[in-house]
């Protein structure tokens, strides 16, 4: 067994790892919502939960992709970027949420802005699958970046005492790095499946921590 295949079967085996963090990250996040007195379907703990179903089934594909049980197509490669941005989006509306919640029409203005910017760079990136994959992840560090400003706001602030936004902060700030590692992994290193390169587990084990420590952070409640 080479080298390569070892990083192969170990890309996929974190890919799995993370599909379990994000299912216990769903069913903390989503039994927080259920226990709660009053229940809505814009309430944080749902919006978050509803999140991690995207993310799941964003390294299902992943998986998938790289086994090679499914073909990569230009509908593969839409449906993979369509769950990346819902993902986005949902961070998006947290955020504007937090930072002005009785302000409705400006926070519709900033989600029209930021889905018609989307969608006419994926229009004009899609043509060039090799890098494309490694623009979106570049054009997603603005909003990881202010999401984890959002997070470490509402801690200094002593808001959102039901989970802990300062694990959730640093937890985010990791992800934000991972982001950045895999740009730069796709396009530096030796391809070994679908969009993944022989460099992609390193980015993987920061993305394996940091996912833990929101976990840990959505598990714990804060007393201010």
């Amino acid at each position: 067994m080479n080298i390569q295949t070892i990083i192969y079967w170990t890309t996929i085996c974190q890919f799995l790892i993370n599909i379990g963090i994000f299912a216990l990250s769903f069913y903390v996040l989503f039994r927080k919502w259920h226990q709660a007195s009053t229940r809505y379907i814009s309430d944080l703990p749902f919006i978050l939960a509803l999140s991690y179903v995207f993310l799941i089934a964003d390294r299902l594909d992943s998986v998938l992709g790289l086994s090679g049980i499914m073909p990569i197509t230009q509908i593969s490669q839409l449906i993979n970027i369509f769950g990346f941005v819902v993902v986005l989006g949902m961070n998006l509306i947290i955020m504007l949420t937090i930072w002005i919640p009785k302000r409705k029409r400006v926070r519709l203005f900033f989600m029209i802005a930021w889905l018609i910017l989307w969608i006419f760079m994926i229009i004009i990136l899609i043509s060039s699958p090799d890098t494309i994959h490694s623009i979106l992840f570049l054009m997603s560090l603005p909003t990881l970046i202010l999401m984890a400003i959002t997070w470490y706001f509402c801690y200094f602030q002593k808001r959102l005492s039901i989970i802990n936004p300062l694990l959730v902060g640093i937890g985010t700030t990791g992800i934000i790095f991972a982001t950045l590692l895999k740009a730069v992994f796709i396009m530096i290193g030796t391809p070994i499946g679908y969009v993944f390169t022989d460099l992609h587990w390193i980015a993987l084990c920061v993305d394996i921590l940091s996912y833990s420590i929101m976990l840990v952070g959505f598990s714990k409640k804060m007393s201010y």
